[in-house]
């Protein structure tokens, strides 16, 4: 019998449109434009293609565990040993998710709209609020993002349709101008933003119905629609250089939208969408770690919680530049998450394998 405290297959794909889809439509737009420009969304659909056929390894992952819990499996067909260090990876991955997504989520929010307010104070505010949630279980995630995404929907048609008067999408073409090796360095960034749905092997035991193939292809359709949509948008209104050449070209539009003659200035909208994502991404993130480790006791889960505020609010005010940061992320963190996803997956499928091919030898 499932627990109570679980949920349905519906809130598990909100969950991750929210927070997968903040770094397809926010982080990784940027760096799509600045290697492939104009041939930028050509490689979001070439990796759409490939990622349809990945998804087939967290489906049978999943269809094989009998979506029991990764590291109960892991302990149970394998030891203990080699749990431990599949989800002390993955620990590690995830916390570098919530790390980033802080040190943007400040970054941004103390540039364009609360430039006098110390980033401590935005930093340590939006962390505590992230781990309240984070620390409240995997039904309080689904129910907030079942009040928040409704609306950042809302919110993205809204601009996109405002806008319209503004976009020539002749601006697209002609494409593969520059040859295809600006494409395929592009696509490597889509991948990393795309493979992120792994994360939903990490909490398929919460999830009360199994996760079949159309919802992975589902999310996956989803989510290029998350990347493609703000990603041709932009290049249709500003032109391809002009937005390669802004740090949040998604969020730019925001500044064009007026309504009529006496209503203009609504970017303020935008702040909702960022940290609607934001605080769901970094709640996820925090929340399928303090699972992994299985705190024994509440005092536990406090130091956990507490480590987690000390090591966000570090990242948070880490002294480093904006274009350092950025050219970290392009030149290291989206090329070894998209390797570390990828070989990953291809080792759990093949452990699943093993024990899956292994039990039906042994069955008379």
């Amino acid at each position: 019998m499932k627990s109570t405290k679980n949920i349905s297959l519906l809130q598990a794909m909100f969950i991750l449109i929210m927070a997968v889809g903040f770094s397809n439509h926010v982080i990784i737009i940027p760096l799509l434009l600045q290697v492939g420009l104009r041939d930028s969304w050509i490689s979001v659909l070439f990796t759409y293609l490939l990622f349809n056929v990945w998804l087939l390894l967290p489906y049978y992952i999943t269809s094989r565990t009998g979506q029991q819990s990764l590291f109960d499996w892991l302990k149970d067909h394998y030891n203990r040993w080699v749990a431990n260090l599949i989800i002390w990876s993955l620990g590690i991955y995830l916390l570098f998710i919530a790390a980033l997504t802080i040190k943007e989520t400040v970054s941004w929010v103390n540039i364009t709209y609360l430039t006098l307010t110390p980033r401590v104070v935005i930093a340590a505010s939006f962390i505590l609020l992230c781990l309240f949630i984070a620390g409240s279980g995997i039904r309080s995630i689904a129910i907030t993002t079942g009040i928040l995404l409704p609306f950042v929907w809302i919110f993205g048609y809204f601009v996109m349709s405002a806008n319209f008067q503004y976009k020539d999408y002749s601006r697209l073409f002609p494409v593969f101008t520059q040859g295809v090796e600006p494409i395929m360095q592009a696509m490597v960034y889509a991948g990393g933003g795309f493979v992120e749905v792994f994360i939903l092997l990490l909490f398929q035991h919460k999830v009360s119905k199994s996760v079949h193939l159309k919802a992975w292809l589902l999310l996956a359709f989803i989510l290029v629609g998350l990347t493609l949509g703000p990603l041709m948008g932009s290049m249709a209104t500003y032109g391809p250089v002009e937005s390669a050449n802004q740090r949040y070209p998604a969020f730019e539009q925001w500044r064009l939208v007026s309504v009529g003659k006496y209503v203009a200035h609504v970017d303020f909208l935008a702040l909702y969408q960022w940290l609607s994502g934001a605080f769901i991404r970094i709640s996820l993130a925090l929340y399928i770690i303090l699972d992994l480790v299985k705190p024994k006791s509440r005092l536990n889960k406090r130091v956990f919680l507490s480590l987690f505020f000390v090591f966000l609010l570090s990242a948070a005010l880490a002294p480093v530049s904006d274009m350092t940061y950025l050219r970290w992320i392009q030149q290291v963190y989206y090329p070894a998450s998209l390797s570390f996803i990828l070989v990953f997956s291809c080792l759990l499928a093949s452990l699943v394998f093993v024990k899956s091919h292994l039990r039906r030898r042994e069955q008379p």
